[in-house]
This record gives C-alpha cells, sequence and structure tokens, in this order.
C-alpha cells in the first residue's frame, strides 16, 4: 500500500516539473533576432523580479501590459514607450507597443520566462477628446490584438480601458487624488454607460469637497460634467461589445485617470504613482485571468489527477475486494477447524476447494483488475489455504484411497499360486498398481485414469451422507486432486516397496501381462534351466564336505553358474535378442527405463546380460548366506568341530573360496579371473576408487563397463581375504590385514587350548580362569581369535553378513558359549557355596529375615554385609571382576560382561539392598546407628514414655523437643523397646495409672517396635511413626535420621530372601539366545 502511495506522490512530482523540462527545451532553442531584442529589453526585469512561488506570489508585484496610442500613454507613463518597462512599488509597468503592433516575439519570450501567467492584466490607454478611439477599425484592432494575447499567453488577460482626462494645464497638480472606476465581473452582463452615471453622485460629492479646500481643484465636478454631458457615450458604445462573453475577451473596468503628474518619472525605468493608480493596481492583484485553451501540460496535469483518481478509487474498490476475500477465506478455515461432524468435513472441504479453484485461475489467467492496484492478496492467500486443504485431503481422500489400493494388492499377492482367481484379478491387480505408483510418483500420474480408478474405491464412511450428495462431493474432490497431483511431487505417498515388488513379480508371469522383456528373460532361464540342475553344498565342497561344520536347506538354482552361463545362457540371450524387439512398461519394470522406449537388438541384449548378472549375484549371496554353523553340546564336540575346521586339507572353507573364485569370473571374456576381481579388490578393499589413478587401458577394462561388473563387485570382499591362485601373488592384502589363513591359524590355537583345559583335573575351573582372564583384559588366544573373526566377518560387509556370521563369527563365538556355561555354573556353585549356605545357617527363621521371636545376630549381619569387609562384597570384588562394577553407591552390570553372561536381576537387587543397608547400619564395620526423636501433645494422654535399651524418652506435653538415641546400645544387658502412657479419665479431670502400648525386648526390639508402626514421610529426613494401642489413644512421634531412613532401612530386611543364583545359566549369553 504504501508503495503504490509513494508511487503516486512521486509521479506528481515529476508532472509538476514537467514545465521546466520543457521550458528548458525552449531555451535551448536557436533564439531569432525579435527573440534576442527581447532578451536584452526584458531580461534585466525578469532577473530583478524573478517568478515568485507558492505565498511569495500575493506579495509580488503585478506584471501590467500597456497599450494604446503613444502621446496618451506618455501622458500617463512619461518614458515608458522609450525604457520599455517601469517599476513602481506597487506595480510593473510594460510596453510592447500599440494595439496591433504588439509582437508574438515579446509575448512568446516572457511565456517562456515567466509561464502561461507571465502578466496580470492588460491596461488599455485611450483619451476621451480621441476621436479614433471609438471607430470600427480601432475596436477590431484591439479585439484582436486582445486574442492574440490570450493565444500567444495561453490565458486570457483581465483588460481595463484607462481613459485620460487633462487636469488643464497641471493647475490642479497639488489636488488630492483618487481612484475613479468602473470594474464587474467579466462576462457578466454590465451596461457601461449606466455604470457610468452612477458615479456622477459620488463624484459630485467629492468634488464639492474639494473645491472648498480650493476652488481650482474642480477636476472631479468636470467629470461629473463630461459624464452628464454623455462625452463618455461614444467610448461606452464602443467597449460594450467586449463585455459580452462570446468575444473571447476579459473586459473588467474602466478607469478615468489624470495625467501624470511632474516628477512622476523618477529615474531610468522608474516611476512614482499617485492614489489614482491604487485602483488599477488593486483590480490587477485581485483579479486573476481565465485559460485561452488548453496547453499540453494542462492535459498533463488533467491526466495524472484522473490516473490518480482512478488508481485511488481503484485502491480502494481492490482493498474492498481483497478484505472480502480474506473476510470469506478466515470464514471457511474457521468452519474447517469447528467441524467435527465427517459429513460435515467433506462438506467444508468441498467449499474449501471452490475457493482455491477461483485463486488458482486467478494465479495462472491472471488476477482480476479490480483486485490489483498493489493490494492484490491471490497468491498469499492460495499459499495459506494449500496447507489446510492438503492435511484435510490427506485425511479424507489420500489415506482411505491408499488403504483400499494396499489391501487390494495384497488380496492379489495373498492368492493362491496358479489359481483362477489369480488370472482373473489380473487386470484389475495392473490398474490398482499403476495408480498406487502414480500416487508414490505423482510426475507420472495420469488425472483421467486416476478419476476412473480410484473413483470405485472411494467409499463414503459417513451414513448421514446420502449416494447421491457422495456422487456429487466425491467426483468433484478426486477431479480436482488428480488435475493438480502432476503439479505437486511433493504429495507423493510412501509406498510399500516389498508389495510392489512382489505384485510386479506376479503380473509378469500372467498372460497377457507379462512385461515383454521380462518374458524373454524367463524364457531364457527356462531353456538353460532343463540342463542345468540345482546345486546344493556338499556338491560344490566336493570331497571336503561335511554336515559336521555347516549346513543349508537351500539350494542354488543351476542356470545361476558359470558352467550354465558359457554353455547356454549366453548364447540364448543373444538369439532372443537378435530376433526381438520389446516395448518397456514403467509399471513392470522397476523403474529402470523411460517410458516406453524401443529397445535395440544391442540394447536389449544389454539388459537382459545385466539382469542375469544382477540375479546371479543376488543367488550366490542368498545360496550362500542361508549357510548355517553346527551347533555343539559337548565341550568335546566343540574340539572336534574346530580341529575340522582348522586343518586347511580338510577344512571345507578353502575349498569353498577356490569354488567361489572361480563362479565368480563369470562373464570375464577376455580377461583373467584375477584381473578383473583384482581392479575390483583394489577399488573395494584398498579404497582407490578415483579415476585418475587408473591408466587408459585399465579404465577401459574396468568391470563397471561390463555387465558382469555387479559379479566382480559382489564377489571382491570375499575373494579378498581368500589365498591368492596358483602361479599368482594377492598384490592387494585385505584392509585390516587378516585373511582366511590367518583365522584357521587363530581357529587352530584355540582349539589347542581347549585340549589342554580339557585334559586338566577340573576343566569348570579352568574354564572359569578362562573366563575371568578374558573378561579382565587379559589376552588369551579364545579372546584373540574371536576378536579376529567377528572383525573379519564385519569386513566382509552387510550383504555377506549371513555367510560371514555362519564362517567366521558363529564357530569362535559357539567356543565362548562352551567356555562360558561351566564358567556360570561354576560362580553360581561359588556364591552358592561361600556365600548362601552361611547365609542360610546364620540367618534362617529368624526376625527380620522370617517372622519368628528369635533374632538374627546383628555381628554376624555385620559380617555379611559390612562395606568393604563383607563377605558379600569380597565375593563380587573378587569372583565376578569384569561382570559387575560399583558405579557410585550401586552395583551395575558391566556392558561388556553383560553380553555374555546373563546376571540375574533379582541378585543385583538384593546385593544392591544390602550394600545399602551397610553403608547405613554397619558404617564402622559394628552395627550403630544414631537417630533423634521429638514427640508433642496428643489428646487424651498426659505422658508419653519411650524407652530404646537404657534410654528413657519422658514427654509431659511440654515444648516439643528432640532427643538423640543410639541404637543398639552394646553396654546394656537388657535390650528393649517400650512405648508407653498416661492416659486422662473419661471425664477428663484426673490422670489414671500408666499403661504399656508396646513392649518388646532382645537386640532387635527397637526395629520391632518400629514395625507396628504406620509411617508416613515428612521429607527427606524425618518420618512420622503412629502407634494404634488396642483399646487406647493414637500415639505418634516425629523420626529424625542422619541419613537415608536410618533404622527404618532395616525394617527393608522383613521376609528377605537371598538370591541363589548370580546368572542364570538357562539363558548364557546373547550368542546362546
Amino acid at each position: 500500500m504504501w508503495i503504490v502511495q509513494a508511487a503516486i506522490i512521486l509521479g506528481w512530482l515529476l508532472l509538476a516539473k514537467l514545465g521546466f523540462a520543457f521550458q528548458l527545451l525552449a531555451w535551448l532553442r536557436p533564439a531569432d533576432k525579435q527573440e534576442e531584442a527581447a532578451e536584452r529589453v526584458f531580461g534585466p526585469l525578469c532577473h530583478s523580479q524573478p517568478q515568485p512561488f507558492w505565498r511569495r506570489r500575493k506579495s509580488a508585484l503585478p506584471w501590467l501590459l500597456v497599450t494604446g496610442q503613444p502621446e496618451q500613454v506618455e501622458a500617463l507613463l512619461p518614458g515608458l514607450i522609450a525604457e520599455r518597462w517601469q517599476v513602481s512599488y506597487r506595480g510593473i509597468f510594460l510596453w510592447c507597443g500599440e494595439p496591433g503592433q504588439i509582437t508574438a516575439a515579446d509575448i512568446g519570450w516572457l511565456r517562456r520566462k515567466r509561464g502561461r501567467k507571465a502578466l496580470d492584466a492588460l491596461l488599455w490607454v485611450t483619451d476621451i477628446n480621441d476621436p479614433a478611439s471609438g471607430t470600427d477599425t480601432a475596436e477590431r484592432t484591439l479585439w484582436q490584438q486582445l486574442k492574440n494575447l490570450g493565444r500567444w499567453l495561453g490565458w486570457r488577460l483581465p483588460i481595463y480601458t484607462l481613459v485620460m482626462r487633462d487636469d488643464n494645464g497641471h493647475d490642479q497638480y497639488d489636488r488630492p487624488r483618487q481612484s475613479t472606476e468602473v470594474c464587474w465581473t467579466p462576462g457578466t452582463p454590465t451596461d457601461i454607460a449606466t455604470q457610468l452615471q452612477a458615479l456622477t453622485p459620488g463624484l459630485l460629492t467629492e468634488g464639492m469637497a474639494q473645491i472648498q479646500h480650493q476652488l481650482r481643484w474642480s477636476w472631479l465636478l468636470q467629470l461629473a460634467q463630461d459624464i452628464r454631458q454623455a462625452r463618455f457615450s461614444p467610448l461606452a458604445v464602443a467597449l460594450q461589445p467586449l463585455v459580452q462573453p462570446q468575444t473571447g475577451v476579459l473586459l473588467s473596468g474602466v478607469f478615468i485617470l489624470p495625467t501624470a503628474l511632474p516628477g512622476q518619472h523618477e529615474g531610468y525605468r522608474t516611476t512614482t504613482l499617485s492614489p489614482a493608480w491604487y485602483g488599477v493596481l488593486h483590480q490587477a492583484r485581485i483579479r486573476h485571468g481565465r485559460r485561452d485553451h488548453l496547453i499540453f501540460r494542462d492535459w498533463l496535469y488533467r491526466g495524472a489527477m484522473v490516473t490518480i483518481g482512478l488508481a485511488c478509487a481503484g485502491m480502494m474498490l481492490s482493498a474492498f475486494g481483497n478484505y472480502r476475500l480474506i473476510r470469506d477465506n478466515n470464514t471457511l478455515l474457521a468452519q474447517q477447524a469447528a467441524t467435527t461432524s465427517l459429513a460435515e468435513q467433506y462438506r467444508h472441504q468441498r467449499e474449501l476447494q471452490r475457493q482455491i479453484e477461483t485463486l488458482l485461475w486467478r494465479s495462472r489467467e491472471g488476477t482480476p483488475l479490480q483486485l490489483r492496484f498493489g493490494l492484490d492478496q491471490n497468491q498469499r492467500q492460495l499459499d495459506r489455504l494449500w496447507p489446510v486443504w492438503q492435511q484435510q485431503n490427506q485425511q479424507l481422500l489420500l489415506n482411505p484411497v491408499m488403504a483400499q489400493l494396499t489391501s487390494q494388492l495384497r488380496q492379489y499377492v495373498d492368492l493362491p499360486a496358479g489359481s483362477p482367481e489369480r488370472r482373473i484379478q489380473a487386470a484389475a491387480a495392473y490398474q490398482h498398481l499403476k495408480a498406487y505408483l502414480m500416487l508414490a510418483q505423482p510426475q507420472r500420474a495420469e488425472p483421467e485414469f486416476l478419476q476412473q480408478t480410484l473413483a470405485p474405491l472411494w467409499l463414503a464412511r459417513d451414513p448421514h451422507i446420502t449416494a447421491g450428495e457422495w456422487m456429487m462431493l466425491s467426483g468433484d474432490m478426486l477431479a480436482f486432486w488428480a488435475q493438480e497431483l502432476p503439479r505437486h511431487p511433493q504429495w507423493q505417498q510412501s509406498s510399500d516397496s516389498p508389495l510392489v515388488a512382489a505384485v510386479r513379480t506376479l503380473l509378469r508371469n500372467q498372460n497377457g501381462l507379462r512385461n515383454s522383456e521380462s518374458a524373454l528373460y524367463q524364457s531364457v532361464l527356462q531353456q538353460a534351466e532343463k540342463r542345468h540342475g540345482d546345486l546344493s553344498l556338499n556338491t560344490l565342497l566336493g570331497e571336503n564336505a561335511t554336515s559336521d561344520l555347516f549346513f543349508t536347506d537351500s539350494t542354488l538354482a543351476g542356470v545361476f553358474t558359470r558352467e550354465a552361463w558359457e554353455q547356454d545362457v549366453r548364447t540364448l540371450i543373444a538369439n532372443v535378442a537378435a530376433s526381438r524387439q520389446v516395448m518397456t512398461d514403467w509399471v513392470l519394470d522397476e523403474g529402470k527405463t523411460a517410458n516406453s522406449p524401443v529397445l535395440s537388438e544391442e540394447a536389449l541384449r544389454n539388459r537382459l546380460t545385466e539382469r542375469y548378472f544382477t540375479d546371479y549375484a543376488g543367488a550366490w549371496l542368498e545360496f550362500l548366506n542361508s549357510i548355517r554353523w553346527q551347533p555343539a553340546t559337548t565341550l568335546s564336540d566343540t574340539i572336534d568341530q574346530l580341529t575340522l575346521l582348522g586343518d586347511i586339507q580338510r577344512s571345507p572353507l578353502p575349498t569353498l573360496g577356490k569354488a567361489l573364485r572361480w563362479q565368480a569370473g563369470v562373464g570375464q571374456e577376455g580377461h583373467t579371473v584375477g584381473e578383473s576381481l583384482l581392479n575390483s579388490a583394489k577399488q573395494l578393499v584398498a579404497g582407490d576408487k578415483t579415476p585418475q589413478a587408473q591408466s587408459p587401458l585399465t579404465q577401459a577394462s574396468a568391470p563397471a563397463s561390463q555387465p558382469a561388473a555387479v559379479v566382480v563387485q559382489a564377489f571382491a570382499p570375499l575373494l579378498a581375504i581368500l589365498p591368492a591362485e596358483e602361479g599368482q601373488k594377492n598384490s592387494v592384502p585385505p584392509a585390516n590385514g587378516l585373511t582366511l589363513l590367518d583365522y584357521l591359524l587363530q581357529v587352530t590355537q584355540v582349539r589347542l587350548l581347549l585340549q589342554q583345559i580339557a585334559a586338566t583335573s577340573d576343566p569348570q575351573a579352568g574354564m572359569l580362569a578362562l573366563m575371568q582372564s578374558s573378561l579382565a583384559g587379559q589376552s588369551s588366544p579364545l579372546s584373540t581369535a574371536r576378536g579376529r573373526g567377528n572383525l573379519l566377518a564385519a569386513s566382509l560387509g552387510q550383504d555377506w553378513s549371513g555367510f560371514a556370521s555362519a564362517a567366521f563369527s558363529e564357530p569362535l563365538n559357539q567356543t565362548w558359549q562352551t567356555v562360558l556355561e561351566p564358567a556360570t555354573q561354576a560362580l553360581n556353585d561359588a556364591w552358592q557355596k561361600r556365600v548362601i549356605n552361611s547365609w542360610q545357617e546364620a540367618f534362617s527363621g529368624r526376625y527380620p529375615f522370617a517372622t519368628a521371636t528369635n533374632d538374627a545376630s546383628l555381628p554376624l549381619l555385620a559380617h555379611f554385609i559390612a562395606p568393604q569387609s563383607g563377605v558379600i562384597e569380597q565375593f563380587i570384588t573378587q569372583q565376578l571382576h569384569g561382570l559387575v562394577e560399583k558405579q557410585g553407591d550401586e552395583w551395575v552390570a558391566v556392558a561388556s560382561g553383560q553380553q555374555y553372561m546373563d546376571i540375574n536381576p533379582a541378585f543385583l537387587e538384593a546385593i544392591n539392598l544390602l550394600s545399602r543397608l551397610g553403608r547405613v547400619a554397619f558404617a564402622q564395620g559394628e552395627a550403630n546407628l544414631s537417630f533423634d526423636v521429638q514427640m508433642y501433645p496428643m489428646r487424651d494422654v498426659v505422658e508419653t514414655n519411650l524407652q530404646l535399651d537404657d534410654a528413657v524418652f519422658k514427654y509431659f506435653n511440654q515444648q516439643a523437643e528432640w532427643q538423640t538415641f543410639a541404637w543398639p546400645n552394646r553396654q546394656t544387658a537388657t535390650p528393649q523397646a517400650v512405648l508407653s502412657y498416661q492416659p486422662l479419665n473419661n471425664s477428663g479431670s484426673a490422670a489414671l495409672p500408666p499403661v504399656t502400648a508396646f513392649a518388646f525386648d532382645g537386640s532387635w526390639a527397637a526395629l520391632r517396635l518400629f514395625d507396628k508402626a504406620r509411617t508416613e514421610q515428612l521429607d527427606s529426613s524425618r518420618w512420622r511413626l503412629s502407634w494404634s494401642p488396642r483399646n487406647g489413644p493414637g500415639l505418634s512421634l516425629i523420626l529424625r535420621t542422619q541419613s537415608y531412613g536410618g533404622p527404618l532401612e532395616l525394617l527393608k530386611l522383613r521376609d528377605f530372601k537371598l538370591p541363589g543364583t548370580a546368572f542364570n545359566p538357562a539363558q548364557g549369553g546373547k550368542y546362546a539366545q
């Protein structure tokens, strides 16, 4: 808005100054001689009297053009004719010639210098006694001159007639002079003669007043006499036609002036005027001329004003229109947000869509003129409505449609193989798949197809919508969305890639819907399958085949072997490519080609070959990743497996590596297998992927330029760790330095270690020592071999994860598990023997571990749970190092140890509880607790007594105070805890004898008393203990501890059972799972 206003103001200023530009152009034009003369005459005057601006114009001197007979002008303004202009303190007089002789050069020069209003009035000087002034010729000459002045200036000047009347030889030069005139508004019907006659009374009155002062002052009386005698009638008759508006001149008045006084011409171009001139000069100030005709600047100003007016009107109209647009959109959005009914959501979505359609049409075809003028809100409102519409459209249309399409495709996939329903529904499934892919790839969307396909799938979900209304709503909404979908790629929906691949595969196999290229490819495989059977793992390994190490239920299709390629597949592909040309279909072609290009023989052969090698590599990866390690159940079985696996002569891994090296060389015509695999290995293993590192010959023969490159790249990680071929040297070692031979050597070392442990008198202890040393970070053959095996498996990449795990990780992980199982059992036995048995013997059937009258021994409890010196903590630090560690005050399982052994959660919870109790109650090695007790007045109780061992706290309802207790008191001979009170009688007038509410004896007496109370924690260190004695009032006290819950912490030992195992032997570790 402000930009438009600024533009209007700037345009107006430029237009206001445009006149100056035209004047400047005129000034730059070469002047003729007459203009040069005018410049010499009037130039000094224009420089001394510049054109005023704005407020100064009112105080500027009027410029008056004087014309008439020279002798008459000279009589009124002496020296004017010779000097051409004179200046007085009330006006400026200019002489350009008598009527009919005023030149256009002078007037034109003044107009260029001072503008159209260069002159303020024209003074026509005449004489009452001049007989020629009233003739028709003089009148016509004067009228023509006045018309020319208006045309030259473009401005009609007010015209005043100055009638000179002699004052009888200047014998009245000292008479007071005043203005005598008749003035009227130009264009107003006026009778000049009548106006002159109306002057007579005033002249007589003033004349009589003057002769009373001086008899010589009779000029006014003589003028009145002239008027009465009609001496002005010829002049009045001559001027009367000029009063009419049709004449085109602005005759505005008649002034009767005496001749100039002596001394009026003070100097060169300077004159002093008598008061008789005041009326003339006053009228020249207040009376303005009129426009004679419109010039270019007038048209420009008027055009600018009209344009500004239209712009303002347009802006107001646009503001109103855009305000209505914004208001309507706000209403739509408010209704959309407030709607809860599904039917109303559909209806409001339709209204919102109509508004967006209107805004879209305006955006593409142009906003109507009445909504522009710098205030166009069309695009902003469109950007505002799009997200709301898209969000609702996703919920109301796309989600149901995608669900229906997905359901239809899944139903088609779930049909039984070879069933008639699958063949019958193939056409519909193709349509559904095509629509599904269009939603996932909006750039391929076909609006008409989407409307026809999705309309039956989009069903009304609200019973309040009738069938007719739903047909109208769904049709309009679906058509609009389908038309806009290709223009908005961001509307794409996420697709289920496995589902799409499955449907594509099924549709390719159906008659009438098979992709031509896929059909040819399948025909090649079907012909080759007749001569090449499936390949099993035992067939691949030959004489080194064994089921004791590896097994798999899968087989490899015989067509995906090097023999099949060289004997049949290569020839079959060349034959079908030479005899057929196919059209691709993007729906079934998995997005690998453009839309429906015709494939040439060479292109088809390359595509079929590339597809074969892709499937070739995929088949081998799937087959090899299906290989699993044969689990062993005993230590002897594990040793036997490691013996066979580590024997380079009998191990199946070297044999399998040789077979894979041969199969990986498929399609390497003109190159040795080693060269191709070496180049791939350099790129994938050594990290040299820059084309600058290769020579032109190497680049030309790089695997990437051959269809079989995918096979080389797939097998390269595995072949890099295999031994080099006979007669060749492996110049590209693996990046991690590990090879198959290194791995077999590590396996042999582990086997020897296990044989040594098995030969000892206590194999279980040996396994435990091996496990503890490994977890403690000490180097051992087993930990080293496991680390190298896992690293070797990880170096093969994700594609080889199944085979790498079975060949390099699982054998040693199983060995580690074989070590863990007896080691775990040994740790559980040690826990049972060193801790559990003694614990049960010391605390079984004793309070607080059981509800019994016998108390557990506090020194014996300290022997078990005291910090650092306790039996439990010593067992953890000595036996479970590397499996459990202390973080702060809590025992937690070590992450690395938890990966292999499953720690019993109840065990961790129990030792953390006992560790906390040890810190609270046995920090010094013996039981020692200090806490404070505070009592306060209770209803119907006169006195309250608390006795813990030998310490007694008596409270007589005085001011509450704290008393410190130390428990247990090792000096007392009778450990006890007694809570008693002295009640009031029923009338409340006297105290009754003391009553013992609770009394316990023994080393745990205080805990037994606290056990009977109801506890309420007030803050981090204070608890309220409340008792409810039978047939007595309620008793309460405040217990303040120094750490945690103080003695209340020991109450957690009630019915406490120490877990019998530290580890779960049935779970083992993650490997066992």
